[in-house]
């Protein structure tokens, strides 16, 4: 694997939370389940343990020392909270891929925790830019026309996201994690929400109907149905099974750097910051066939590159003010130089230009988007093609047995598919 070979002397770093995500993603797309969930295991602990600490996220104004002289690439990697998220997403997939459903529910969990974690610690590193910029008297940094207008670009990027660390996807995974341990009204919460997130996936809708008709919510079923009007929701009839299609699209995109020029003290700086273009490349669905005849289509349900964009976002004004008091810290620091010696002055200058790089980390092998299916169908034996606009390569075997329900995970990379049958639990 030479993309693992790759990633592996980088696990050692101070940015091991992000190499150990990004070898897990590759080992779990490899099929090495156990080494997915080892990778996967590390990093989570390596969260955990900087959330005991209190450590300073990669957005934090507090994180002085090297960074202030050099970059944001200085403070060690943290994470974005719908990294974390989707962490403990693909660990539930893992683990029901070895069958190992306790180990599953177990993840549901620590995902669902994670986004609590994630809304609290945002409300946080709000106020705690707000004192920093009024401590530094910067806080009007941020009417910088460039800057001004690389936000509203990425404003349009990350439209129709509430926030960066709650996604439909993983509540949506979560209900049906909970209908396979028999919790119906846990799964109903979890449906719920993802209707609450994406209310566009009639998937989601439906599974919020068919289980308040089940367990007569009549309360729900009025108040779902004013805002969605008459559903008539797939039910299971006898003899069938649960088919649930998880589609990752593509790969998320790679943060670029946008050089923002900036006035201080009457003088011109130029200041990196990380930036998403605003260019949108259209999601396609994925068509399930059998026997030439359609089953459906897959519906998205989250768009990563929307999160990712809105997770830099949440933090612009940060990085942006730190960046500002950088150029402070550094200007002083030239000044002096330039008093003791002007060719010191000026190589401490052509250091200070040389530094100047925007952060562009994040976990790259994420999918662009995730989309769901969702099917009751006779229990048997099928045999699909997907079709897609822009790839080919499997038709999966997928055994559906009666009552018991079965996942099949696909994954488009470029032009290719590649897929795996969860089986029944």
């Amino acid at each position: 694997m030479e993309a693992y070979d790759a990633l592996t002397p980088k696990v050692k770093t101070s940015d091991k939370i992000l190499y150990l995500q990004e070898r897990a993603r590759v080992s779990e797309l490899d099929k090495k389940i156990e080494w997915s969930i080892e990778d996967y295991e590390n990093a989570a602990k390596v969260i955990e343990e900087n959330q005991m600490k209190a450590s300073i996220s990669a957005s934090s104004l507090g994180s002085i020392g090297a960074s202030l002289l050099t970059n944001d690439n200085a403070i060690p990697y943290t994470g974005y909270g719908y990294e974390k998220v989707f962490l403990h997403s693909f660990q539930t997939l893992n683990y029901l891929e070895l069958g190992k459903l306790e180990g599953a529910m177990v993840e549901v969990r620590r995902a669902n925790n994670e986004q609590t974690y994630a809304l609290q610690q945002n409300e946080k590193e709000v106020a705690k830019v707000q004192d920093e910029a009024k401590k530094h008297q910067v806080s009007s940094a941020t009417n910088e026309a460039g800057f001004s207008k690389a936000y509203a670009d990425m404003a349009f990027a990350a439209s129709g996201v509430k926030n960066s660390f709650q996604n439909a996807f993983t509540f949506y995974l979560s209900g049906v994690l909970y209908e396979m341990d028999n919790d119906p009204n846990n799964a109903l919460i979890s449906y719920k929400k993802a209707v609450e997130i994406y209310p566009e996936n009639k998937y989601a809708v439906d599974s919020v109907f068919r289980l308040a008709e089940s367990m007569r919510f009549e309360d729900d079923l009025e108040h779902y149905g004013k805002l969605f009007g008459k559903v008539n929701p797939q039910k299971p009839r006898a003899g069938d099974g649960r088919l649930v299609v998880v589609y990752e699209d593509g790969f998320v995109p790679m943060k670029e750097q946008l050089m923002i020029p900036f006035f201080w003290n009457g003088i011109s700086y130029t200041i990196a910051m990380p930036y998403y273009s605003s260019d949108i490349t259209p999601a396609y669905s994925m068509s399930l066939l059998h026997n030439n005849r359609l089953l459906g289509k897959t519906e998205n349900i989250c768009t990563v590159r929307a999160l990712a964009v809105k997770a830099l976002m949440e933090e612009y004004s940060g990085i942006f003010i730190r960046q500002v008091i950088r150029i402070v810290v550094k200007d002083q620091i030239q000044r002096q130089a330039q008093k003791q010696d002007s060719v010191l002055g000026l190589v401490t200058a052509i250091g200070a230009l040389l530094s100047e790089r925007a952060d562009r980390r994040s976990w790259l092998t994420l999918p662009d988007n995730v989309q769901v299916g969702d099917y009751f169908i006779p229990a048997g034996e099928y045999t699909f093609n997907l079709d897609h606009p822009s790839a080919q390569g499997v038709s999966p075997v997928v055994a559906v047995q009666d009552g018991k329900t079965t996942i099949l995970r696909v994954t488009r990379t470029g032009g290719r598919f590649y897929s795996r049958v969860i089986g029944a639990i």
